[in-house]
């Protein structure tokens, strides 16, 4: 996997777990904006995947969600399933085919 394959799916991960727990905690992207002191926009961005953010930046996050720093970080399975979905995206159009073959290749993967 390249560089930025990698960067992409890190931060595709961790921005998909940023969105689940501030929805979980409540917030709208502007509070957990101003909680951090980034925009709305940049809340979009870093949720989207688009952005990346910097240490001090997950210790905000973290801190204003009511979590741990590592609750937001990608685990080993799900960077396997980022990683996995990128390349899927890039062989098969079919957004229900990708998806079958996403979770095929996790229990193959697992088993």
């Amino acid at each position: 996997m390249s560089d930025s394959s990698l960067v992409t799916s890190v931060n595709s991960v961790f921005g998909a777990k940023l969105r689940e727990l501030r929805k979980t905690s409540g917030l709208t992207q502007a509070d957990l904006g101003d909680a951090v002191h980034l925009s709305r926009t940049a809340i979009t961005n870093i949720e989207s995947g688009n952005q990346g953010v910097t240490l001090e930046v997950l210790y905000l996050f973290a801190e204003a969600l009511k979590a741990q720093p590592a609750d937001l970080l990608p685990t080993n399975a799900e960077m396997l399933g980022g990683t996995l979905a990128i390349k899927v995206r890039g062989l098969v159009s079919n957004p229900l085919d990708q998806a079958a073959l996403i979770n095929a290749l996790i229990s193959t993967k697992r088993g």
